[in-house]
């Protein structure tokens, strides 16, 4: 039971404990470089916009302040000049006058140079930043604008020129101060961070770039209505920060690279990366020695004990005080242990036991055996009587049932009854049944008697042969009279059933026919009173008669019915067998179901119609058989002369026919 449990246990703590250890830290780990590296990035990327920002708004301030301190030296020089100069111009004292008048951080600025330009000459004296000056004509795009006499602070000319405009009132003659600025160098000046970093451009109010260095290929893809704020030009896929310089009347875009943010992001997150690895080395590091220590010792200690429990050595015990799992197995295992020890004590009792108990069992089975032997001999005995009384009594039921067919009406005697035509049926239950009828011709009247002996079989079969006895002797003894007749019916039949001790009673109905008089007495189920055109009526029973040997004396509840029969008309009798046939579903036949199939057929002979009946009951009661007797008599008045035959002469019995 035992065998190499060690080898099992210590696999699958093991396996169990470094699978679930690599899988949690592998997932730990991918999933801190996945949300580190994102976060590190949307962090790297939100600085770098804000900062993108703010440098615009800063590179904006500068060239604001520039440009005013530039135009601050200009406004001098003008003033000085509106004392100093005369014509014809002088280029050396021009020169010296404006390397000695403008600063030197003022000619650090991004100017292209100063004109000095008077209608009085055709040549324009022209000063550069680098000190040197020239006679030269004046650029056709500087004309338009040096005849104006009001002074022009800052001003685009085109997309890489911006000239400013300072009229010099001298007493002698006007001059006019051009100074004109490169825009691209006026971008690039005073740039705080890398070229490969950030790129300015300058736009103009209508979205056109003035940076002369620049074409249309560089242009940045941001909204043609320029506005102040951080765009996203995604045909280069840069961050683009835009500003408005009020001086110009101009705004400056500078430009962040998608790459340049994604590669500061990756070197930052191969940083923690890194760390996040040796963390991981640190903590597999960790978990070794502490496997080691907490799992792998007590480990070897349980197999030890486990090798010696394979050897039944139910004293070896693990007793460790640890709380976590392992101290749990380790309390399971001496608990086990104890109840190993236990049960190998039980066994050995209970095999002593078992031993002394199958000696005396084995006695036991041998007297059981003699015994049975025995009770089977009695029993084959019992059978074989059985067998006999069971032969003795199908022939007592099969000389019960050839009586009852006996007394019944023979076809001849149905035969002989003139303006009747009668047809008859009767289907036992059993192999004798506890149902009566009898059609009885005397003196030119026709008895017809209809039955219910309670239940069915012998009993009921004998009490039936009673009644159908009791019935002729009164009617040979020419008693007419229904109180008479019950009265002493029900004297006969009471007697015997006490003689019997037995507690079947029947109910009785007797229907007295002479020349279309009819007179009925007795109580038993409805009489349907059928008119030529197959209407029915019912006529209870009920107030006619008391059950027949229930009571010594029914004379007191006798009483009877009488009418007419025309040509056409009948009646119908039968016993509950019909109306209370049950289907599959246990749905009675019922009453009116009889009443409708005796008006659809009641055109037809009074054999059609009870067979009519009789199909329409099996197929009601369908694969079934029938739970009580079964009986049915129609009778219909028809004239004299149509006296058709119903029956052959070979034929002895109506029920052995309609069956």
């Amino acid at each position: 039971m035992l065998y190499n449990i060690h080898h099992v246990i210590e696999n699958a703590l093991i396996v169990s404990i470094f699978k679930r250890l690599g899988l949690w830290l592998s997932l730990i780990v991918m999933l801190s470089t996945v949300f580190g590296y994102a976060r590190i990035a949307n962090n790297i990327r939100e600085r770098s916009l804000q900062h993108l920002q703010h440098y615009t708004q800063q590179q904006v301030q500068l060239q604001e302040q520039s440009l005013a301190e530039l135009m601050s030296y200009l406004r001098i020089t003008q003033q000085r000049l509106s004392h100093d100069l005369t014509l014809p111009l002088d280029i050396n004292y021009f020169c010296q006058y404006l390397n000695t008048n403008i600063p030197v951080q003022a000619q650090q600025q991004p100017l292209m140079g100063i004109y000095l330009y008077t209608a009085q000459q055709t040549q324009t004296l022209f000063w550069q930043p680098q000190g040197t000056c020239q006679l030269r004509p004046l650029p056709a795009h500087l004309q338009a604008i040096s005849i104006q006499s009001e002074p022009i602070s800052w001003q685009l000319l085109n997309k890489k020129e911006i000239a400013a405009i300072l009229p010099i009132e001298n007493p002698h003659h006007p001059f006019t101060l051009i100074a004109t600025l490169d825009v691209h160098h006026l971008l690039m000046a005073d740039n705080r961070l890398s070229p490969y970093e950030v790129t300015p451009q300058l736009y103009n109010a209508r979205g056109e770039l003035l940076d002369s260095e620049a074409t249309t290929t560089t242009r940045w893809h941001i909204s043609p209505s320029i506005q102040t704020g951080i765009y996203w030009d995604v045909l280069h896929k840069n961050h683009v920060a835009v500003a408005y310089l009020p001086t110009l009347n101009s705004y400056l875009a500078l430009s962040l690279s998608k790459t340049v943010v994604g590669t500061m992001a990756w070197e930052t997150a191969q940083l923690f990366i890194l760390f996040g690895l040796l963390m991981l080395t640190a903590v597999f590091i960790l978990l070794y020695f502490s496997l080691t220590q907490q799992v792998a010792k007590p480990l070897h200690h349980m197999i030890l004990a486990i090798k010696r429990l394979e050897q039944h050595d139910f004293t070896i015990r693990l007793k460790m005080k640890r709380q976590d799992e392992l101290g749990m197995l380790a309390k399971s295992f001496d608990r086990m242990v104890r109840r190993l020890a236990t049960d190998e004590q039980q066994l050995q009792a209970y095999a002593r036991q078992l031993e002394s108990a199958k000696e005396s069992l084995e006695c036991k089975v041998h007297e059981r055996t003699l015994a049975l032997e025995s009770a089977n001999r009695e029993i084959q005995q019992l059978n074989h009587c059985l067998q006999v009384e069971n032969q003795r009594m199908s022939a007592e039921l099969a000389v019960t049932h050839r009586l009852q067919q006996m007394v019944l009406p023979k076809l001849h005697e149905l035969k002989d009854i003139h303006e009747l035509d009668i047809a008859v049926f009767m289907e036992p239950a059993d192999e004798v049944g506890g149902d009566y009828y009898d059609v009885l011709s005397h003196n030119g009247s026709v008895k017809i008697g209809i039955g219910d002996v309670t239940g069915h079989g012998l009993e009921s079969g004998v009490l039936m042969l009673m009644v159908q006895t009791a019935v002729r002797t009164l009617q040979a003894n020419n008693v007419t009279d229904p109180t008479q007749f019950f009265t002493a019916l029900n004297h006969t039949i009471y007697a015997n059933i006490q003689r019997m001790n037995s507690d079947k009673t029947l109910t009785l109905s007797l229907l007295d026919y002479q020349d279309g008089n009819v007179r009925l007495s007795g109580q038993h189920e409805y009489v349907l009173w059928v008119n030529q055109n197959g209407q029915v009526d019912l006529i209870d029973t009920q107030q006619l008669g008391f059950i027949v040997g229930i009571e010594p004396e029914i004379s007191q509840w006798i009483n009877f019915k009488e009418l007419f029969l025309q040509t056409g008309e009948g009646l119908v009798l039968y016993t509950d067998g019909i109306t209370e046939a049950t289907n599959p579903k246990r749905e009675l036949y019922g009453l009116k179901r009889l009443c409708d199939v005796v008006s659809r057929h009641w055109h037809l002979a009074t054999a059609q119609i009870q067979q009519a009946v009789i199909n329409d009951v099996r197929q009601h009661i369908g694969v079934g058989r029938a739970l009580d007797d079964i009986t049915l008599v129609v009778m219909k008045r028809i004239p004299r002369p149509s006296r058709l035959p119903l029956y052959t002469e070979t034929e002895d019995n109506l029920c052995d026919i309609i069956a």
